[in-house]
């Protein structure tokens, strides 16, 4: 299997919370691995192990391999700061993806490799695949909404958790979610601006930006609860610094701004408002979905276990969105009919 070959044989990881464990195990599964405090010293690594870093997070020994992990791009139902499992990683070895400041293992793979057709058609049938099942990263928020009645075109602007390193390491001139609300509206004075604040924010998970709650000095409205999802297909042009959101959107065949430096942008199908040197290739959208949804995660089937496809990976999780759907709106019609019980209404 892909995760097999691509991971080594001994690894050590640092600081892991006991109840993220058994994913790191799943997902190294076939590996030796151990877990470590962060104060360990050097000499309890062993000199073949290969060190497991989470995102950004600084090497423990810079003298030994090591390996980047992180969420891949089709993640989860549900929100990884409220504890849900996550059924893609992905593990590079030489930067990770959203740190712009240096080469990772997905960009690398996007300015040398060679796509045979074959590669483009599994990109185009997952493209298809994402779509029809409305899948995103999380994949949470309601599930209907509708667009504005206006003339004007309307601009999606995306907030992002401003603490987090994909920031940091990929939006180098704009960097708040305020600074690029107010940019949008710069450029677009007489567009309908929506804002959607990142889902972790609005779960109380993680902190509001600076000055976040200005937003809607600057936006027409702000639309928390809805699953982006159901926003693609309703507005002209979505705007990001870095989000992943921006990569939702290209996949249904939206204008794309990137005010940072994502993964996806430098391949000729965004519009950079930022130069990205190293990259300069042309790509179709059908080889970036090859490349980063097929080749560069691992992918975890939950009910075997076992290392599976991304296909396999995106019907999983259709299902047990539609279940969560089918167990919400039970919920929602128990609830109902237990008010109208008590009022006294039949």
């Amino acid at each position: 299997m892909k995760g097999r070959q691509r991971t080594p044989r001994h690894l050590v990881a640092f600081d892991v919370n006991p109840y993220w464990r058994p994913c790191f195990r799943a997902f190294f599964q076939g590996s030796r691995l151990r877990f470590l405090h962060h104060d360990t010293v050097t000499s309890d690594i062993e000199r073949h192990e290969t060190q497991l870093i989470w995102g950004s997070r600084e090497h423990f020994d810079t003298e030994r391999p090591m390996l980047r992990v992180e969420d891949g791009f089709i993640r989860s139902v549900g929100l990884g700061a409220l504890f849900a499992k996550p059924i893609s990683w992905i593990v590079d070895k030489k930067g990770i993806y959203f740190d712009a400041t240096q080469p990772s293992d997905l960009e690398h793979y996007l300015t040398t490799h060679t796509f045979t057709e074959q590669e483009r058609q599994q990109g185009h049938a997952l493209k298809q695949q994402l779509v029809a099942q409305s899948l995103t990263k999380y994949n949470t928020g309601q599930t209907t909404w509708c667009r504005p009645v206006t003339d004007k075109p309307i601009c999606l602007v995306v907030g992002q958790v401003e603490s987090d390193a994909s920031l940091q390491h990929g939006s180098p001139h704009v960097c708040t979610n305020i600074a690029l609300l107010k940019k949008v509206r710069q450029q677009h004075p007489d567009a309908y601006i929506i804002y959607k604040p990142h889902p972790d924010v609005i779960a109380g998970a993680r902190k509001a930006g600076e000055n976040e709650k200005q937003a809607q000095q600057w936006c027409d409205q702000i639309e928390a609860y809805v699953g982006i999802e159901h926003l693609y297909p309703h507005v002209d042009a979505v705007h990001v610094m870095c989000s992943l959101a921006g990569f939702e959107a290209l996949i249904r065949d939206k204008r794309v701004v990137c005010h940072g430096i994502p993964f996806y942008a430098g391949w000729g199908l965004t519009d950079d408002q930022c130069s990205v040197a190293r990259r300069g290739v042309q790509r179709t959208i059908d080889e970036l979905i090859y490349a980063a949804y097929i080749w560069y995660p691992l992918y975890i089937n939950p009910h075997s276990g076992y290392y599976t496809t991304a296909f396999d990976a995106v019907n999983v999780l259709a299902n047990q969105k539609q279940s969560g759907q089918r167990f919400h709106q039970k919920i929602t019609a128990l609830v109902a009919k237990t008010v109208r019980q008590l009022a006294g209404v039949k």
